[in-house]
Order: structure tokens, then sequence, then C-alpha cells
């Protein structure tokens, strides 16, 4: 989506009025934005204009970064963009949640977690799905199959159930 509130609003409006209702919508927001909170805000009052469309937001994810690496330039090294997720992504994606979370949206957490605990650390500010940032594709799988399992005994661990 856009650093833009009103711009934000404009592209889920279209989205929501034209789409089919009963397939949800997740859009998705960068953390690269002065108030998380005020693009949040205008993202919840085009979903009440849509009580009957299932729709939520995901936060973060990855970020455009540059590294150097070298190349054929004589001078300098090459700049290449490339995807800033997993660790460093982490903490963006913590404080994204923590000012979306009490508008009250629908919230998918995505963009950080390489660990249960990472991942679970999503559930206390209102994230309903998490995941994790990288796997490896056999590993979807088993990764769905162990979460719930693995979730559990972490928060047993913790002292806590949630």
């Amino acid at each position: 989506m856009s650093q833009n509130a009103q711009l934000t609003q404009k592209i889920i409006g279209w989205v929501l009025e034209g789409g089919d209702g009963s397939v949800p919508k997740i859009f998705k927001l960068t953390g690269a934005v002065t108030s998380m909170t005020v693009i949040v805000a205008a993202v919840k009052e085009v979903f009440k204009k849509f009580p009957n469309k299932k729709a939520g937001i995901t936060l973060a994810n990855t970020f455009p970064t540059v590294a150097f690496r070298k190349g054929n330039k004589k001078e300098w090294e090459e700049g290449v963009i490339v995807g800033m997720a997993g660790e460093g992504a982490l903490n963006i994606s913590y404080l994204s949640l923590i000012k979306a979370a009490p508008l009250g949206v629908e919230i998918s957490g995505n963009g950080g977690p390489m660990t249960y605990k990472e991942a679970a650390d999503f559930w206390p500010w209102a994230a309903k799905p998490s995941s994790f940032a990288h796997c490896r594709r056999e590993w979807d799988t088993a990764l769905s199959a162990i979460w719930n399992r693995g979730s559990a005994i972490l928060w047993r661990v913790a002292g806590s159930n949630p």
C-alpha cells in the first residue's frame, strides 16, 4: 500500500467495492511510515464501510535495502537492492504491530519471526495468524504440522494459556 493515508483508503476502497466479499483480502502495509497509527486508522474507516467483506492487514514483511558487492566497476562496489527480512525486520514488525493493534483491525503477523517464540510474540498484540519469515518450501508442511504443538509447549513453559 502507500505511505499516504488517503491514497491507501482509495486503493482499499476500490478493491473491497469490486471484490467478492466471501474472499478475504489482506492488505500489506509498510512500517516505513511516519505514523502507523494514522495509516491503520484510515484503513479502519474504509473497512467500516464494507462490514460484510472479510478484510485485514499485514505489516512489514520485507523492506527494500541496498547491499554492496564486488562488481565490474574499478572505482567502487556495485549497489544491489535486496529485501531485508527475518531478524533484520523483526523489531520493525513488532513496533508496527504495537502501534496498529489498539486500533482493532484484523492483523496477520508476518515479517521477521524465525522461531516459535518470535512468532508467538505477535499474539499478545492482536495478530491472529502469525507466520515464519523464512523457511524452505519443503519445510512448510512440517512447520504447519508442528506449529500448534510447538506453540502450546511454549505457552505451557511460559506459564500461560492463550
